[in-house]
């Protein structure tokens, strides 16, 4: 026979299976925010390209382009790498503020970073008068306001095609820039150059020096761009992205070099590390072109579709043992021109020989785990 609990005890046992129960929901729905897919980040006939990527208390952030439009640099902000909300602009309604004042159009690759305690900055190019010029501009919250110094932070007169893709970093108390000087004239080799920065980031000190240049088979129309550095483990590493975008579009991938100092000299890795699945770049090493094309979603190998990979940033996963992130933009192949450029993110590995590698050397398409 069966004896009737005391009533306090069916309450109990009440309370405790509906508490198991909530639990079980509560952990249903963390493993489903757990997984992320490809594009993290889309938005209507908006072009979400060349994100720059900062982690602060809390939140992981990215700025991405906006070449003319009114609101410059849209942000984009996540606490898990799965959910992520557009929080604002760096400089709404730029051209009615006259923020900055110097600038006339084409606003690319934004790199947001705290440059000291109280301050942030965002590096960044814009078009003046008379060719593409680099920028800064600082603001004691990550989402702004911020203001610009008032004049160009470097414009090169004597390269017409101008600078672009600046990327802030310090090491041992001195900070540095990195940015790409355009191909001049345009059958030449662009050049990735770094240069010492005065300590409160807003003007540069020195000389410059070139970090490298595009002398690899892959890197066509002799483009390098897009620089961004990482130490780890007493080593430097150099992300770039190259071959000419849209000549033809699918060639254009991610590449890295590395050395035991910030300020090089960098020695390239035989190929890029990130590509558009399918694509076999000219030279890549130890076998890498056949396992690249054997290991892409059957999907996408041969039949022109997918998204071509391109500007990268990275950044260590915040509370994880040696976890990185890369996030980059993304080209849909079949669209023309690419279309509007869509965010995308992959766990960035290491491997026994120190560099670093993307699964499948290719964007990942099906759900994967938050890094």
């Amino acid at each position: 026979t069966h004896t009737p609990l005391p009533s306090f005890l069916t309450q109990i046992s009440i309370m405790a299976s509906r508490t198991a129960a909530v639990m079980a929901l509560a952990w249903a729905g963390a493993a489903a925010a757990a997984t992320y897919q490809n594009p993290i980040v889309t938005e209507a006939k908006v072009d979400l390209g060349d994100p720059g990527a900062l982690y602060h208390d809390g939140y992981y952030y990215l700025a991405t382009s906006s070449g003319p439009s009114a609101d410059a640099y849209p942000i984009h902000r996540s606490a898990d790498l799965v959910n992520w909300e557009e929080v604002g602009h760096v400089f709404p309604q730029w051209q009615a503020k006259k923020n900055p004042a110097w600038a006339t159009t084409d606003f690319w690759a934004p790199d947001l970073q705290k440059v000291n305690a109280t301050h942030f900055a965002v590096y960044f190019s814009a078009h003046n008068a008379q060719r593409e010029s680099l920028g800064v501009a600082f603001a004691t919250n990550v989402t702004g306001p911020y203001v610009d110094i008032g004049a160009p932070l470097w414009s090169d007169p004597t390269n017409p095609q101008g600078t672009i893709d600046v990327h802030y970093h310090a090491s041992n108390g001195q900070k540095y820039l990195v940015w790409k000087a355009n191909q001049n004239p345009i059958w030449a080799s662009a050049q990735l150059m770094m240069q010492k920065l005065r300590d409160d980031g807003a003007a540069l000190v020195g000389q410059p020096w070139v970090l490298a240049k595009a002398d690899q088979k892959w890197e066509t129309w002799g483009c390098v761009e897009a620089p961004w550095l990482v130490e780890r483990n007493g080593t430097w590493y150099l992300f770039y992205s190259g071959s000419m975008v849209n000549f033809p579009l699918e060639t254009y991938a991610v590449g890295v070099a590395r050395a035991t100092s910030i300020e090089g000299p960098y020695t390239k890795h035989p190929g890029p590390i990130l590509h558009r699945c399918g694509y076999n770049p000219p030279v890549l090493a130890g076998g890498e072109e056949e396992r690249a094309a054997a290991e892409a979603p059957a999907s996408v190998i041969g039949f022109g579709t997918g998204y071509v990979p391109g500007h990268c940033s990275v950044l260590p996963v915040e509370g994880e043992d040696d976890k990185w992130v890369m996030f980059y933009h993304g080209r849909g192949y079949t669209l023309p021109g690419g279309g509007p450029r869509v965010l995308m993110m992959d766990e960035l590995r290491w491997g026994a020989d120190g560099w670093p590698y993307i699964a499948n050397a290719c964007p990942s398409t099906t759900a994967q785990a938050a890094p």
